[in-house]
């Protein structure tokens, strides 16, 4: 009966790893997001300057 305690609150430790993780890319994918926004901005800028010159 031990054994099956043990599985079931390593079961539950594994959820909350993968609830945590699941967060957590989500918050890199945003942060991602925005960092190539402005990446793009930036060279659409360069880009403008380049074609005038």
């Amino acid at each position: 009966m031990t054994d099956n305690i043990d599985v079931k609150e390593d079961d539950q430790e594994q959820v909350k790893r993968v609830v945590l993780n699941s967060r957590n890319s989500e918050a890199i994918k945003e942060a991602m997001r925005e960092v190539s926004q402005d990446i793009m901005k930036k060279n659409e800028e360069l880009y403008r300057r380049l074609a005038y010159k």
